[in-house]
């Protein structure tokens, strides 16, 4: 009950944060020379991937990052890892101690190999900023399609985390990292506040709308 409550919660948030995205799109259409390495990196990684569909090359680093975001999780929510397996035929498997239903999702939602990226861009001089831009684009390409591979209803974190819920709570961090990879990309780093600023004002609007 309380996972049909919370989702159910978090539509109106799917909505305004989506909402909240719309002029990025805008500024991605005109093109300043970040926004454009940046695609251009997207553009790469849809090559690739095409390549590496006629090739069979590509699954075993989809299983890896894949896992490795279920690490990285885990850790952060103070569990302890006991073992990693990686099988580009069988899959991977993770075993871990902290059982939270965002360790669960996490690999549906998060770009792990793009926010560790990003640690380093306050520290980037301005000449290296196209080149950067071009490996954020690869990396958020990446992040784009193994998320559109992966999120199947069959899936075990999934199906383990609650159908429903899972599907309204990846739909909403999904538009959340994208307002956070766009807004920096377009914008730089200060305009992730005003993306979030846009998206909870549009929720208190509607809560306001619905309660008076």
């Amino acid at each position: 009950m309380l996972k049909l409550f919370s989702a159910l919660l978090l539509l109106p948030f799917c909505l305004t944060f989506s909402f909240a995205l719309l002029p990025y799109g805008k500024l991605l259409k005109e093109g300043s020379a970040h926004t454009r390495t940046f695609l251009i990196g997207m553009g790469l990684y849809a090559l690739w991937f095409v390549v590496s569909i006629l090739w069979k090359k590509d699954r075993f680093s989809l299983i890896l990052e894949h896992e490795l975001t279920h690490l990285l999780w885990s850790k952060l929510l103070g569990g302890k890892i006991h073992s990693l397996k990686i099988n580009p035929s069988r899959g991977g498997e993770i075993q871990h101690s902290r059982n939270h239903f965002i360790v669960n999702l996490a690999p549906y939602f998060f770009p792990t190999y793009t926010f560790l990226l990003f640690l380093i861009y306050p520290f980037l001089q301005n000449k290296f900023v196209p080149f950067f831009m071009v490996v954020i684009g690869i990396s958020f390409g990446y992040h784009l399609i193994s998320t559109a591979l992966e999120v199947r209803l069959r899936q075990p974190d999934i199906r383990e985390t609650g159908i429903f819920f899972s599907s309204i709570f990846i739909l909403f961090m999904n538009i959340l990292i994208l307002g956070i990879v766009l807004s920096t990309v377009t914008c730089g780093l200060p305009e992730v506040l005003n993306f979030f600023w846009r998206g909870l004002r549009g929720v208190k609007i509607i809560l306001v709308y619905i309660f008076t």
